[in-house]
């Protein structure tokens, strides 16, 4: 039959041996496979380059957070990144920065905060709680060492005189001048305050003869007689001066500071302002 044997013709024609289609198969499941085990290679190592790309600033940013956490430093950041981590290394800088400037505020602002509480507001000198302080740990080195330490005590002698004839503003600039001679006066390791009014205290350590005392006291007095300008007049003002030492006149702060009191008001009364004067 003319139709018969022309499908058959047909059909044997599409026909190939089925090792040859087996073997293309396999050859397409081959590559097929190849390439997607290449882009699976190919995937992984472009993921661990991103992720060790995107690690390495990450961690660089931890580190650098916990140093500022620890000791306040601010460490170098990847802020030259253009991307998102770029971004986020310069607003973690900026509030380091920013906590940094408010610590150093906060840190200045408690230094002022301690000078006013520790020294008088007009002289600048020691006020009288530092001065306790300070004698309290002389007193403590002196018995330790088991040697001497002595205080001046100051009145000045017109001062009430000044303040009513010229003003409180006149007073103040005496006591503002006092202050800056006694500091002139005096070595690194003496100390030197305002306690009240008009009077002043000297605490020396070392040298406590009467020799060193009254050159001491010498250069005292010679520099609180000398006139103070104020305006278009100089101001006399001068000053007695008293003196006590460890461990002759007392042993503790309180005694100490008495005794010189004392001893300053026998020099106001009989002018003889000496170290040898103390009874």
């Amino acid at each position: 039959m003319p139709g018969l044997e022309a499908e058959e013709e047909f059909i044997l024609g599409l026909s190939q041996p089925l090792h040859s289609v087996l073997a293309e198969s396999n050859r397409l499941a081959a590559d097929t496979l190849g390439i997607v085990l290449s882009f699976s290679a190919l995937a992984i190592l472009l993921a661990v380059f991103l992720a060790r790309a995107l690690s390495r600033p990450l961690h660089q940013i931890v580190l650098e957070v916990r140093r500022f956490s620890a000791d306040g430093s601010i460490g170098a950041l990847p802020v030259a990144r253009s991307d998102e981590i770029g971004e986020l290394a310069v607003s973690i800088e900026h509030m380091e920065t920013q906590i940094h400037k408010q610590i150093e505020d906060l840190h200045e602002q408690q230094d002022r905060l301690d000078h006013l509480a520790s020294h008088d507001s007009l002289t600048g000198l020691p006020n009288r709680r530092l001065f306790l302080d300070r004698l309290d740990q002389a007193l403590a080195r002196a018995r330790r060492q088991e040697t001497q330490l002595a205080l001046l005590f100051i009145d000045l002698d017109n001062f009430k005189t000044i303040n009513d004839t010229h003003g409180h503003i006149a007073g103040d600039a005496v006591l503002q001048e006092v202050a800056r001679r006694l500091r002139l006066q005096l070595r690194e390791t003496d100390t030197a305050a305002r306690i009240g009014g008009d009077e002043f205290i000297i605490l020396i350590e070392g040298a406590c003869d009467d020799a060193s005392i009254d050159s001491i006291m010498g250069k005292v007095q010679a520099a609180l007689s000398l006139p103070i300008p104020y305006q278009d007049i100089e101001l006399e003002s001068g000053g007695s001066i008293g003196v006590a030492r460890y461990p002759q006149d007392g042993t503790t702060a309180s005694p100490l500071i008495a005794a010189a009191d004392q001893s300053m008001y026998r020099c106001k009364t009989t002018k003889n302002c000496t170290a040898r004067a103390i009874p």
